[in-house]
């Protein structure tokens, strides 16, 4: 993940977050084996923007998921719908927005 530099309280905050610019215009493509994709800004998944954890997992209940849900699956706890949730991934693909 992107991490973004600490500058000074004296700099502007535009200049302090400059240079986060290229994580702010990058995205995280998640893809299952049906076909469902979804996106998550990488801002999303980086400490220094957000508390939030989200989870690529291979188990439950400290055993491998079933065939239905894994071998991995996306979990975003806090989510008010989880539509972000996604059994079966089979990628994860870092993308640049154009500009």
């Amino acid at each position: 993940m992107y991490g973004c530099h600490q500058y000074p309280a004296s700099q502007s905050q535009h200049s302090r977050y400059h240079h986060c610019g290229k994580a702010l215009t990058t995205y995280l493509l998640v893809k299952a084996a049906d076909g469902y994709q979804v996106v998550f800004a990488l801002p999303e998944l980086d400490p220094g923007f957000t508390d939030r954890v989200i989870f690529l997992a291979d188990r439950r209940d400290d055993k491998p998921l079933s065939p239905k849900e894994g071998p991995l699956r996306i979990i975003v706890p806090g989510e008010k719908r989880q539509a972000r949730w996604v059994r079966q991934v089979t990628s994860l693909t870092v993308v640049h927005a154009e500009k």
